[in-house]
């Protein structure tokens, strides 16, 4: 058996791997790695997170605050009333874009594609932290979550939101203070989130013949996982 069959990493493999040619293939192969990976967790219409792409971003959002808890613990000399949120607190909001099927059926396709695009606008100018997260879960249902906020701010980002939501179509705010543990996970997180859009259109205003007529928002109560 020759060295190169026995040893990869002898002396010809390892002069392989520092050529140029070499080299280059593989940055080309983790480009090409990166970008798949961000078109898998993109949605195309809005661009920007999709549902895989919410539970993988969110997922990095709880373990970079799980981090910073770590290192906090180990500083002393911190204020007595200093609190640290982190992970451990979660402002999820659920948008239900009510009146993209009327918009679609009254002006076709391409405006309804519009109105979905104007709502992921809305969403990046209204979540714009580091700790902050948006998706297009599909069809005409959308979530975000503020990560390591007091409860106070959410009538503060609820009303950021509902000013850059676009006007004159029905849309659905739902919004609710999660308490996480240390084992939460953001597939439970969104799970909920998705939840409360169903939740609230038992809550909402419906016409006769149970169509619903207004756009609003809806505040759930804090709850504990």
């Amino acid at each position: 058996m020759t060295e190169d069959v026995a040893n990869p990493y002898s002396r010809r493999a390892q002069d392989m791997l520092v050529r140029p040619d070499v080299l280059e293939q593989v940055s080309d192969l983790l480009r090409a790695f990166d970008q798949a990976t961000i078109a898998s967790h993109t949605d195309e219409l809005t661009k920007i997170p999709n549902r895989a792409g919410v539970i993988h971003y969110g997922d990095q959002i709880i373990k970079n605050l799980k981090a910073i808890r770590t290192e906090l613990q180990g500083i002393s000399g911190l204020p007595d009333d200093f609190i640290y949120l982190g992970e451990r607190q979660v402002a999820a909001f659920s948008i239900d874009l009510v009146g993209l099927k009327r918009e679609n059926e009254k002006a076709g396709h391409a405006a309804g594609n519009k109105l979905i695009i104007s709502v992921a606008e809305a969403l990046k100018a209204t979540f714009q932290r580091d700790t902050d997260l948006y998706g297009h879960l599909g069809g005409d249902d959308f979530v975000a979550f503020a990560f390591n906020v007091k409860e106070e701010v959410i009538q503060l980002l609820t009303e950021k939101l509902l000013s850059k939501l676009p006007k004159g179509v029905q849309i659905y705010v739902v919004v609710q203070m999660l308490k996480l543990n240390d084992q939460t996970a953001m597939e439970e997180i969104s799970a909920i989130a998705e939840e409360n859009i169903e939740m609230a259109k038992i809550k909402v205003d419906k016409d006769e013949n149970g169509r619903l007529v207004n756009g609003g928002t809806v505040c759930l109560p804090t709850i504990t996982l």
